[in-house]
């Protein structure tokens, strides 16, 4: 657990959790437990950042309330990821490794 604003996902081929095989997810480049990764898909208890997001506060670009600077990082990181999770659903979609919205059951 974190006292700071963390994100949870998880990615899977079915809507059924029961039924579910989890994929991992990657990132093309991020900062995991301060180093740079490429192609890297983070494990537990790793702290990972945004490059562009902590460049940004090195440059002391964010001002004002630590914690609200840090929210919006999160919330940030968070609409990042949920597209890399669209994008990867769709692509698997298409590949026929995830069932389509639009099939019947």
């Amino acid at each position: 657990n974190s006292s700071e604003p963390h994100l949870h996902f998880h990615i899977q081929n079915v809507e059924d959790m029961n039924e579910a095989t989890g994929a991992k997810a990657y990132f093309e480049n991020i900062l995991v437990d301060g180093k740079l990764k490429r192609d890297y898909s983070p494990v537990r208890k790793e702290k990972i950042k945004n490059i562009k997001l902590s460049k940004f506060i090195r440059q002391k670009k964010i001002r004002g309330n630590k914690m609200e600077a840090l929210g919006i990082m999160g919330f940030i990181f968070g609409l990042a990821a949920l597209g890399k999770v669209m994008l990867l659903e769709k692509q698997l979609k298409e590949k026929g490794v995830l069932e389509r919205d639009d099939k019947e059951e």
